[in-house]
């Protein structure tokens, strides 16, 4: 498996945007990011299909969503910030 940073180059090379691998192995943008910095570990799925990408073979990776994902997150009923404690020190 390449590095993030030969995937870079190689995505570079061949005049593709991190955007068009995030949208082809249906991942996130932040992901590709990630992965180019080596901070992240694509799956061998995921790393068939950036590598499908750049030489332009093949389709589209698209995954089903999970249940979870595909439901709406109940919002907060607490306060948004966080109540600040002030302390004092006594100078002796």
């Amino acid at each position: 498996m390449l590095d993030g940073g030969k995937l870079k180059f190689l995505r570079y090379m061949h005049g593709k945007t991190q955007k068009q691998v995030a949208d082809w192995c249906d991942v996130n943008l932040r992901f590709v990011k990630g992965v180019e910095r080596n901070e992240y570990n694509p799956s061998q799925e995921v790393y068939e299909a950036w590598l499908n990408c750049i030489y332009g073979i093949g389709e589209p990776l698209k995954r089903e969503k999970s249940t979870q994902e595909s439901q709406p997150v109940p919002k907060s009923t607490g306060s948004k910030s966080p109540s600040k404690r002030r302390t004092t020190k006594n100078k002796a």
